[in-house]
């Protein structure tokens, strides 16, 4: 994930590159492993919704982030409202991809209700069942198209109407960091913002690595810690060796 805007396609000045970066790394996904103790973790694609799901952020090998102070925070979020997404293929063909959030609701402890479920609900998230809620276009659209290089992430936050200070505190509370960013942003200016960034794949079919591997690790090495990700298994545990 070029967050960063690292990569030479990203640099490009056709692409239109836009991104408040996370210290979010590598997405993978891959077949579950029986008996591993991480078997919950995979995801699977359906046929029916065409759609990659579950993909758990805060857990799981197929998703890492740089082992620092940043990743140990974005990993610290994604474990508060266990944040999952789903990854689906839109209208006929495979050259767009839907990207689905689901949160879990929690409870402040500053307050006697769920300001989560409340604000959450005035902003239009809808129930997803088992606890959790599927984020709000209003707020948030996430898509990927796919282009000759990999695929562009677009995240679009729309046009928002400016909320209760209490209302705009439980989002800051609720939302990812870079997220709350844009919404901020949003409101301000009281228009669409478009971020823009590369998925690049730095491995390929044959396990050999790409042209943009090279890239990425030559970025990497400026970074904190940079030559080291980590993932998390919050439960269940990962295997022994």
């Amino acid at each position: 994930m070029d967050q960063a805007g690292f990569s030479s396609v990203a640099k490009d000045p056709s692409y239109p590159y836009a991104m408040a970066p996370t210290a979010e790394m590598l997405a993978s996904f891959g077949p579950e492993m029986p008996g591993s103790g991480v078997d919950t973790f995979g995801a699977r694609y359906e046929n029916e919704t065409r759609c990659v799901t579950p993909v758990p952020m805060y857990g799981g090998p197929q998703w890492a982030a740089f082992d620092n102070e940043d990743g140990e925070s974005i990993f610290a979020l994604h474990r508060r409202s266990r944040n999952t997404l789903s990854f689906c293929y839109g209208g006929e063909g495979v050259d767009h991809i839907n990207i689905f959030h689901k949160q879990q609701l929690f409870s402040s402890g500053y307050v006697p209700f769920d300001i989560g479920a409340y604000a959450a609900g005035l902003v239009g998230y809808l129930d997803a069942g088992d606890g959790f809620l599927w984020q709000s276009g209003g707020i948030i659209n996430m898509t990927m198209e796919q282009k000759p290089w990999g695929w562009d992430r677009v995240t679009t936050v729309a046009d928002l109407v400016q909320p209760e200070p209490w209302v705009e505190w439980a989002l800051w509370y609720w939302l990812p960091p870079w997220l709350w960013q844009l919404v901020k942003l949003a409101l301000a200016l009281q228009k669409n913002i478009v971020s823009h960034y590369p998925l690049l794949q730095i491995i390929d079919g044959e396990g050999k690595p790409t042209k943009y591997m090279d890239e990425w690790l030559a970025w990497a090495k400026t970074i904190d810690n940079g030559g080291t990700l980590q993932v998390k298994f919050p439960n269940p545990e990962p295997p022994t060796p």
